[in-house]
């Protein structure tokens, strides 16, 4: 038994103060003789002895009122030995730690993850001063990333007192506190560090949800150490029932909060290219942008830039880096909340993966203030034509507008390739491509059509062009009811009429940036276009209210000959009619190499755009198995060690006859839990070699999610509010670590307060019972 509050002990001797005050009481007594008190004097040595009982129990239970007021006030704690009693012998401590981005936060002078630290220090040395069996689980939110891994931990708690389960997902699981742990948690906590994740707290409270649930014997105590952002807290919906099991399960609920207020922050949340050329030799604007997280406005705020060339010599192999500084850009006012762009030159003299980097001075949160890119430049723009027909004159004319001679270049290289390589492609050799051409192929199978979605989905652009092979039920299943990536649903071929009047046009053009030179009334490119077959739509369909698919060229009879939809990132094209001069003279006249030309930049335009990959996602890396070895080597970012390399061995994807090789990074391929290996924001480096032992190198940008930027926190009212009907308390860490109310044992506060009650209302009674009260005199009969 202890006292939380020790200094408030010596009002105990308040207790003293009633019988000083009856002391007294009695010494002003006086003897006083008077014949007609004798009477008085014979009933009271009567009923003595029950007086002085009555008075001693009203002493006592002033004296004792006083005593449970002190006692409450102090705080009596006791160790768990009456809980024992009852078959709650063993305390088990989940410790769910926060180590996302946003921890990083400097407040002070030093990080709230630091705070944490200390915070599950004190946790373990309150629990340790206790008699009873104490346990601890301690689980970062990193490690518990991906609902699988919760089916991965051993829920049973183990036997012995090392970590069981998977030591990937707990750091300590059912670790008995005592003296050795001490030292041991230390050590741990050397190597626990902020992430550069952002990650939220629904997987750790899965895992603890089961692990609490198959746990009857133990009283469960949960501590959630975080930082408790908005971002993380805005829909409380998932977290709130997880809590509202985990509560039902008879755990105690602890929040323990480190971060106190919101800092000011600066994030550079956006680093792309322009839309535009992209080519070897052509210098190229690139877009940074940058955006305040706090409440005042940032002013004269520099960015620093640094492009690293990567060159190639003639025989293929590449260069030693040549790093370069650009001029400092800089930012005049960055409004609260609000995102800036601006733009940048770089320029690299040949082709080449490089790289290019911008970082802002350092302020609460380090991370967030260096950003990557890695541009590819190419020879030229390449573009994949896939021609179905058997005399593949679609691609002629195709392959003509694009590599017109010798002396004309476009910037374009055209490669061709048949149906059959779409299927057997890996996605990041197909998204080489800017553009795809498919002309006159009637259907794909299911792997082709998968990789053709992903490449567009992904910012690819797509070009489809119809023909004799055409097949309407694989185009209706692509449609999907508006939903899939074909932008109308077809019928079949059909020969347009011959028109009344020979100067009515053929084709109605609508505003777009393809179709600009065939715009106007009266055009004459326009009118000099002559479709004789198409491929239909059902009768009277249009494009779904609402719907992304737009009409771009209409027949005279109305129907659609052209159309495009987005899809994901990237835009598809279907024009309703053949490519090549079969159906149409359109390949034959001068305005289709305009459009040609311009379709292939319009499609190109998003392909261009960077894909973003965060820290902490899976890396993919296919190889084509006809190229390349399956080794692959990948050097990591610098911040994650010196030389910190990765050893990966690609394997076939699908079925075994599949010629694509697919490794991955930050994924464990075969229990599908996720790793350390992409948890930091950089340049990754994948060293492959072609069969005949040439080396290659291909780069990836990884960057932070821009969400862990913003340290606006929610307050302690609103997460009460938002977790109802769960009962949570919710902690500082500086008071878990300053103040003395964290004696651990059991408290008899509320208990002692109960009996104060009880002990006043007996306390009243008494004094009525033991004070004399004069009855009324009863009225004489008619008196007044």
């Amino acid at each position: 038994m202890q006292f939380v509050y020790q200094p408030l002990t010596w009002a105990f001797f308040l207790v003293l103060i009633p019988l000083v005050i009856h002391l007294i009481n009695m010494m002003r007594h006086k003897r006083v003789q008077w014949a007609a008190m004798d009477f008085l004097l014979k009933s009271y040595k009567k009923h003595r002895r029950w007086v002085w009982l009555k008075q001693l129990l009203l002493l006592l239970l002033r004296m004792l009122a006083i005593a449970a007021v002190v006692a409450m006030l102090a705080k009596l704690v006791t160790n768990d030995e009456l809980s024992s009693l009852f078959g709650r012998q063993t305390t088990h401590h989940y410790v769910l730690l926060d180590d996302s981005l946003s921890m990083s936060d400097r407040m002070g002078g030093s990080e709230a993850f630091d705070r944490a630290r200390q915070a599950i220090g004190q946790i373990t040395a309150n629990a340790g001063a206790n008699d009873t069996e104490q346990k601890i689980t301690l689980i970062r939110y990193s490690k518990s990333r991906g609902g699988e891994a919760v089916s991965a931990i051993e829920i049973a708690p183990p036997a012995s007192d090392e970590s069981a389960g998977r030591p990937d997902v707990a750091d300590l699981n059912a670790v008995r506190i005592n003296s050795a742990l001490e030292a041991q948690l230390e050590e741990k906590g050397r190597s626990f560090d902020v992430t550069e994740l952002a990650v939220g707290p629904t997987s750790a409270l899965g895992i603890a949800e089961q692990l609490i649930a198959s746990s009857d014997d133990d009283k469960q105590i949960l501590h959630l150490v975080s930082d408790f952002r908005e971002t993380d807290w805005t829909e409380p919906g998932e977290v709130r029932d997880q809590l509202s099991k985990i509560s039902k399960s008879g755990a105690e609920i602890q929040f323990i909060r480190c971060a106190n207020g919101s800092s000011a922050n600066l994030a550079i949340t956006g680093l792309e290219p322009m839309e535009g050329t992209q080519a070897a030799g052509v210098p190229l604007f690139v877009n940074v942008k940058v955006t305040n997280y706090s409440d005042t406005p940032a002013e004269q705020v520099p960015i620093q830039v640094r492009s690293t060339f990567h060159g190639m010599s003639p025989d293929g192999k590449e260069s030693s880096p040549e790093s370069s500084d650009l001029p400092d850009l800089l930012i005049e006012r960055i409004n609260p909340g609000a995102t800036v762009t601006r733009q940048f030159q770089v320029y690299f003299p040949t082709t080449g993966k490089h790289t290019v980097q911008t970082s802002l001075p350092l302020d609460a949160i380090e991370a967030d203030n260096r950003r990557w890119c890695v541009i590819d430049l190419p020879i030229g723009e390449p573009a994949l034509i896939v021609d179905g027909g058997v005399d593949q004159q679609a691609l002629y004319y195709l392959e003509s507008i694009f590599q017109p001679g010798t002396k004309a270049r476009t910037g374009i290289l055209p490669e061709s390739q048949p149906p059959s390589y779409l299927r057997d492609v890996a996605i990041e050799e197909l998204e080489r491509f800017r553009t795809i051409y498919l002309l006159n192929v009637g259907q794909l199978d299911q792997r082709a059509a998968r990789n053709l979605e992903e490449y567009v989905r992904n910012g690819g652009g797509l070009a489809i062009f119809m023909g004799p092979n055409f097949n309407a039920s694989f185009y209706n299943n692509w449609y999907a009811d508006g939903n899939g990536l074909f932008p109308a649903p077809l019928t079949r071929p059909v020969n347009l009429p011959a028109a009344n009047d020979p100067n009515v046009a053929d084709v109605q053009f609508q505003e777009n940036p393809i179709l600009e030179v065939l715009l106007g009334e009266r055009n004459p490119f326009a009118r000099s276009i002559r479709i004789n077959r198409y491929i239909a739509t059902p009768d009277l369909w249009s494009p779904p209210t609402g719907s992304p698919i737009e009409i771009l060229a209409t027949l005279r009879n109305r129907k659609p000959l052209m159309l495009q939809r987005p899809f994901g990132d990237g835009r598809v094209v279907a024009i309703l009619t053949t490519l090549a001069p079969e159906w149409n003279n359109w390949a034959l006249e001068p305005s289709f190499i305009i459009v040609a030309l311009q379709m292939q930049s319009y499609l190109s335009e998003r392909g261009q755009s960077q894909r973003e990959r965060l820290t902490g996602a899976p890396l993919e890396i296919q190889l084509d198995s006809a190229k390349y070895r399956p080794e692959i080597t990948v050097a990591l970012p610098s911040n994650a060690g010196p030389g910190a390399e990765v050893e990966l061995t690609a394997e076939p994807v699908g079925a075994g006859d599949s010629p694509v090789l697919s490794a991955q990074l930050g994924v464990d391929t075969k229990t599908g839990i996720r790793n350390e290996q992409t948890n930091k924001s950089g340049i990754y480096e994948a060293s492959i070699r072609t069969l005949d032992g040439v080396p290659n190198r291909r780069r990836y940008s990884v960057n932070i999610n821009p969400l862990e930027s913003d340290l606006s926190i929610v307050s302690t009212a609103d997460l009460i509010e938002d977790l109802k009907p769960v009962k949570v308390t919710i902690t500082d860490a500086d008071q878990l670590l300053f103040q003395a109310d964290t004696t651990p044992g059991r408290s008899w506060s509320e208990f002692i307060l109960w009996v104060l009650i009880a002990i006043l209302i007996i306390e009243q009674l008494l004094a009525y019972s033991a004070s004399y009260h004069a009855k009324p005199l009863a009225r004489a009969g008619g008196a007044t």
